[in-house]
């Protein structure tokens, strides 16, 4: 018995020992670990500068206009200046507002040649209203080689613009200024500036293809003074071929302003674009020359600047474009780190994630081994208290096949039985071998089963009984149960039916 129980505790304890040391060896401690690359950023390209120098530019006209009494206030002026080798602009009070007078027929052209592109008119479409009738050709001609008012008037209604508007609003789309930037009479009566106007001649010039009647009918244009040939607004002496437009305007109270204005396009060797808007200023047309004649002479400075501007901006647009390259290699490869970076951390999480969950199933695992090991543990102890107790309260009686088996040196008073009688032990290794015995039996019809009593005799009386049972009972007779005399409740043997 004892040997029994201590093989059953080792048995515990080698099964819950195993399970622990199981949950041990599938924990790991190791995380990676990496060095994070450095990042270092580049300049930028070096910015390039014009062609024009502003500041010679500033103090000569500043000296003319001061000299000749043209300062800003109740007589001014504006100018605009664009050299178009380059595209380099200059401009001098080019912010001030003027009313356009006949300028506005210019853009209103570009919209009704920008509806020829589309399609929709062609140059024989016949236009007609309270101001004027004629067809699309002779109405952009008028209005800009003779500066017909009815004319212009007639376009303006025809694009949808108002009288005093002059279909301004519709122009702002070819420049690159913001519509925040012009004031509220440019909407409403059609007022310019120097800066406007001269983007609306670069546009036409970059664009000819998209204008081809504008600068042809410019360059028929008269002159405010139609008997002086030889006067011209924007080059007085004649030298270059001029494609221009004037517009005058004067009140006709004559407590108004004087506006006298000239825009165009002058072909020096390199073409300059030149606005030029005065108000209040006399002699007008002698002073807007000699302003358009110091232009003039100072583009064909530039021109002897040309070839070296054109090298020195060929070597800054390759510094400009080397630099560039350089940049986007560098941004190419601080994206690169960075997404290297950025991927190594996310393994890193990923990696410190699966580790704990690692770690946690591990914990897990350990947690249920452990408390496997103390269930069964617990339960070890239960059976061998049990068995212990069954021992002590029992005796070695053990139940089996519904039948009680008794050791040979062990009694047992059972409670069918009076308090004299003792219990001899049974043997259940046949029905033969239990018939054979002597004895009273008894039998119970309830619960099937059967339970032997012996009187105390002697050693012949057993054999005897014996004798008797082997002449009279056959096998068979063995297997019947044995009757019970209520009576005298009595347990007899066997009663043979025969």
């Amino acid at each position: 018995m004892k040997r029994c129980l201590a093989a059953l505790l080792v048995l515990v304890l080698l099964l819950s020992g195993s399970v622990m040391v199981y949950a041990q060896e599938e924990e790991t401690t190791d995380t990676p670990s990496d060095q994070a690359e450095e990042i270092t950023n580049a300049d930028g390209p070096a910015g390039l500068t014009g062609i024009i120098d502003a500041d010679y530019l500033q103090k000569t006209i500043s000296e003319y206009v001061s000299q000749n009494g043209m300062e800003s206030g109740e007589s001014a002026v504006s100018i605009g200046y664009c050299y178009t080798a380059t595209g380099d602009t200059w401009f001098y009070n080019g912010d001030a507002w003027y009313y356009s007078a006949s300028l506005y027929k210019i853009p209103v052209t570009m919209l009704f040649e920008e509806e020829e592109n589309a399609g929709k008119i062609t140059q024989e479409t016949m236009i007609s209203n309270e101001y004027a009738t004629g067809i699309v050709s002779d109405m952009e001609h008028k209005s800009i080689v003779y500066s017909d008012n009815n004319t212009g008037h007639a376009m303006v209604e025809y694009m949808g613009g108002s009288y005093a508007g002059k279909c301004s609003d519709q122009t702002i789309k070819y420049t690159d200024l913001p519509e925040s930037y012009f004031d509220q009479s440019f909407f409403d009566y059609s007022y310019y500036s120097a800066r406007y106007y001269t983007q609306i001649l670069q546009y036409i010039y970059n664009n000819q293809d998209q204008f081809p009647h504008i600068i042809p009918y410019m360059k028929e244009a008269t002159t405010y003074e139609q008997n002086a040939d030889d006067l011209y607004f924007l080059s007085r002496d004649g030298r270059y071929e001029v494609a221009q437009k004037y517009g005058s305007y004067v009140e006709k109270s004559g407590e108004g302003d004087d506006n006298k204005h000239a825009g165009g396009i002058i072909y020096t060797p390199n073409p300059i674009i030149v606005t030029i808007m005065t108000k209040n200023v006399t002699h007008f047309d002698i002073k807007i020359g000699d302003l358009t004649s110091i232009l003039v002479d100072y583009t064909l400075e530039l021109d002897s600047k040309i070839e070296e501007y054109k090298v020195e901006q060929e070597r800054l647009a390759k510094e400009a474009e080397e630099a560039a390259a350089q940049a986007e290699q560098q941004r190419i490869e601080q994206e690169t780190a960075a997404k290297a970076e950025a991927e190594r951390q996310a393994e890193e999480q990923r990696q410190a994630e699966e580790l704990a969950k690692l770690r946690a199933e591990q914990a897990e695992k350990k947690s249920k081994a452990t408390k496997t090991g103390i269930v069964i543990a617990v339960i070890a102890v239960l059976l061998v208290a049990g068995f212990i107790f069954i021992k002590k309260k029992f005796g070695d009686k053990f139940r089996v096949n519904s039948k009680y088996y008794y050791d040979d040196d062990d009694e047992y008073e059972d409670e069918y039985e009076d308090e004299d009688e003792d219990i001899r032990p049974f043997r259940p290794e046949t029905k033969l071998a239990k018939t054979k015995k002597s004895g009273r039996r008894e039998y119970s019809e309830e619960y099937e089963e059967y339970e032997e009593y012996e009187d105390e005799e002697t050693e012949e009386e057993d054999e005897e009984t014996e004798e008797y049972a082997d002449e009279y009972y056959t096998e068979e007779e063995y297997k019947r149960p044995r009757s019970y005399d209520k009576n005298s409740k009595d347990y007899g043997g066997y009663i043979p039916k025969h």
